[in-house]
């Protein structure tokens, strides 16, 4: 079968995998007796036995390109210490003379963990099993990975994250083809949702940027790369770059949008301001009609809220209304007026039935001192509170 196809990455870790075993020392192999003469060539000790118990994983690791590589894995790239392929750098120091070196992911393995391990939990190395020595690769390698991204990219990470994560949330959204009613624009509104999935040419002008924080660290994605990985995987951090890099057109788009939405609101205003004033002068043109009518007729200018009842205030709100519209008054009309309007100074004495029923309906206070017209404003309340 034609390998060509298969990712050099992939074969590296491949190959990696398979000379890899979980509790394999340092044997007699050809790439196992280089490291142990490298190692003991830079060693205080002149025998591999005292020599390795001088050195030490830092906990940095690096994988990638050789732009950027750190110089611990730039002495050798792509190379362990014995002169084996690697993919991952994994820096080791030595405690005694304070040399820094990089082995690949099989030779730190092969002795250093045995030790951590035998160290941490007061074991001997006869007594640690492969599942110890797995676990603690998973953690402790991960964990490598993650520290040596952050001191690596975490600044910069930072920095263009927290430039866009707020154009991102309005730029790499989709469009649900809903829309809605916006009472403060008084418009249909598009539904919009965030893009969980990009698609299109990366870096084309088709190209639809998934969520970068949706990916990194929504609260509502249970599957962010913060929560999973603890560093963002390689997708996410190239799209980062090319949005941070394009924010600008982001930017513009946005304002352009809010452009549009702050001259929609001004015109509203426009138009309630509008609205107002005329309501306004027609209400003081009608004010004065009314009063001009009233005086013709002979009577005070009133309210509708000198009626005692819903009857009475219909009945003033309708005679208003004609009044202003210039509507002639019948003289039952005028009398009816004038019995609603001139009952507020009628003062006679609630009747017997009133206060019964004002009694009836719970009224607790002394009820010998009201007028039938506050009688009959207190029997409406209660009735309609009920």
């Amino acid at each position: 079968m034609d390998a060509s196809w298969i990712p050099r990455e992939a074969i590296e870790l491949t190959m990696e995998k398979q000379e890899w075993s979980p509790k394999r020392g340092l044997g007699t192999g050809h790439w196992d007796v280089k490291l142990k003469r490298k190692m003991v060539e830079l060693s205080v000790a002149d025998n591999y036995d005292e020599a390795k118990l001088e050195w030490r994983a830092t906990g940095d690791v690096y994988w990638g390109s050789e732009s950027g590589m750190p110089a611990f894995a730039a002495k050798h790239p792509g190379e362990c210490l014995c002169g084996h392929h690697i993919v991952y750098h994994f820096e080791i120091e030595n405690t005694e003379n304070g040399i820094r070196e990089c082995v690949g992911s099989d030779h730190i393995n092969s002795y250093m963990i045995m030790r951590a391990i035998a160290s941490e939990k007061n074991l001997t190395e006869n007594e640690i099993t492969d599942e110890m020595i797995e676990q603690w690769v998973n953690v402790r390698v991960e964990s490598m990975k993650k520290e040596s991204w952050w001191n690596r990219k975490g600044d910069s990470f930072v920095e263009m994250f927290d430039a866009v994560k707020e154009l991102d949330l309005r730029v790499n959204v989709r469009d649900t083809g809903k829309r809605y009613w916006d009472t403060d624009l008084l418009m249909k509104m598009p539904v919009t949702k965030i893009r969980k999935r990009g698609s299109g040419i990366y870096g084309s002008p088709n190209y639809q940027m998934a969520s970068i924080v949706w990916r990194w660290n929504h609260p509502d994605n249970p599957r962010n790369q913060q929560t999973t990985r603890g560093y963002p995987n390689d997708m996410l951090q190239n799209d980062l770059i090319l949005f941070y890099a394009m924010r600008d057109k982001a930017i513009a788009e946005i304002e352009a949008e809010d452009s549009l939405i702050d001259a929609r609101r001004n015109d509203l205003r426009v138009r309630a301001n509008r609205k107002a004033l005329a309501v306004s002068m027609t209400e003081s043109r009608d004010e004065t009609i009314f009063e001009d009518a009233c005086v013709n007729y002979g009577i005070k200018p009133f309210t509708v809220d000198m009626g005692v009842n819903s009857w009475e205030r219909n009945f003033l709100s309708d005679i208003r209304k004609r009044v202003i519209d210039n509507t002639t008054l019948s003289q039952n009309q005028l009398t009816t007026v004038l019995r609603i309007i001139n009952s507020e100074q009628n003062k006679e004495p609630a009747t017997e039935k009133q206060r019964n029923f004002l009694k009836a309906l719970g009224y607790g206070d002394d009820t010998s001192s009201l007028s039938k017209r506050e009688a009959s404003k207190l029997i409406e309340q209660m009735r309609n509170s009920d």
